[in-house]
């Protein structure tokens, strides 16, 4: 009879060595994944890691920049939801004027870039000096567009963080 237990117990021990084994594997081919749909946004959109510099310094597609402060703004106080992101990039695709395809691809970018920064704070900061330098107050209404829009669209309230975030946007872009 103890044979059998101690049988039961190896093959329930390898089981659950094998699930996790598993479930390792997938974890790996999402980490691979996620970073081709990085790469291939990063080629897209013409963006080349400059050696010695942050990433962001390297962006000089407004329509990245713009994409990269939504994206930022939208998580300053908790991870944006599905149905915020959705909201994100329709009115992003009307506002800047690119397909749905590339501004998935933009978000995509955007986010990774806003994940190199330690906080949303400073991406949303160093992204809008960004965006001055590349284009001047010209993208401030296109962005100003897309933050608003998406408020509209999901009938969220600017929470008091994002309440100082924009007005740090107005204040570094010079709006």
């Amino acid at each position: 009879m103890h044979i059998l237990a101690l049988l039961a117990t190896l093959i329930g021990g390898g089981l659950f060595w094998l699930y996790r084994a598993q479930n390792a594997t997938h974890a790996a081919h999402d980490l691979i994944d996620m970073a081709k749909d990085v790469r291939g946004a990063a080629h897209r959109f013409n963006f080349r890691r400059k050696a010695n510099r942050h990433p962001m310094e390297s962006v000089d597609e407004p329509a990245v920049a713009i994409m990269t402060i939504a994206a930022s703004f939208f998580e300053l106080d908790a991870r944006a939801t599905q149905d915020t992101l959705d909201a994100l990039i329709d009115v992003a695709e009307h506002s800047l004027g690119y397909p749905k395809e590339d501004v998935d691809e933009m978000l995509v970018l955007a986010r990774w870039l806003s994940n190199q920064c330690p906080h949303e704070d400073i991406a949303i900061s160093r992204m809008s000096r960004r965006l001055y330098k590349i284009d001047g107050t010209q993208s401030a209404k296109a962005l100003m567009e897309v933050i608003e829009g998406t408020f509209e669209r999901t009938g969220l309230e600017m929470t008091e963080r994002q309440n100082e975030a924009l007005h740090r946007i107005q204040r570094l872009m010079k709006i």
